[in-house]
């Protein structure tokens, strides 16, 4: 019999190839935050979701295309839960501080996402691939805090000469809060107090004056 006329096994059905799918994205996401994204193999990954290795091809072109897939799934539910915060009742300072607690406790809740996002770093290895932040809808999606912060220039409540800059450090400061409390647990801490104070010092550096 020759490798053209061997027989095949039966076709899988969308709801097998869907469950194939979703095995080899969990398991990427458990051995990426165990072993590094660097350290682990398309192989380990099929290995682990109990299939050949030649299955992960079906599904994704590359290990890397499957992270981009990963943090677009961790992002999509961060703004799913966080994003109702911004279209809260209240002025921009009060709905700008309900967003900015909103995507911290997130993250303590969901240390594993953070890790998977912000401790892989992102690579291009073609001249038509593009970074994942120039390829998705995340600029976008953070437009959140740019446009509660232009608002409150609008209204006076804040004073931003450079908006865009007052939204990348109010960002830089939320995720370095956030980065420093999931990989140092064993440090005491305060973490309400430090969320809270973190907070209130940037809501005074774009010129509010919470209460």
């Amino acid at each position: 019999m020759t490798a053209a006329s061997k027989p095949r096994g039966p076709k899988r059905t969308p709801q097998e190839s869907a469950a194939f799918r979703e095995r080899l994205i969990a398991a990427a996401r458990a051995l990426f935050v165990e072993e590094g994204f660097e350290a682990v193999s398309i192989r380990r990954i099929a290995q682990r979701a109990g299939c050949p290795p030649m299955t992960f091809y079906v599904f994704f072109k590359s290990k890397r295309e499957l992270l981009r897939h990963i943090w677009e799934d961790v992002f999509a539910d961060l703004f799913a839960q966080c994003a109702p915060a911004a279209a809260g009742p209240g002025d921009p300072e009060r709905r700008l501080a309900a967003l900015l607690r909103a995507i911290v406790a997130y993250w303590l809740q969901h240390p594993d996402n953070y890790r998977v996002v912000f401790m892989h770093q992102d690579r291009v290895t073609a001249p038509d691939e593009a970074y994942y932040v120039d390829s998705s809808a995340i600029r976008e999606r953070f437009q959140l805090i740019d446009g509660l912060i232009a608002e409150g220039v609008a209204e006076g409540v804040f004073d931003a000469a450079d908006v865009e800059v007052a939204a990348q450090l109010v960002l830089v400061n939320m995720v370095g809060l956030a980065h420093v409390l999931i990989t140092i647990p064993e440090f005491p801490w305060r973490r309400e107090a430090l969320v809270e104070q973190a907070v209130r010092s940037l809501l005074r550096g774009l010129g509010a004056r919470p209460d």
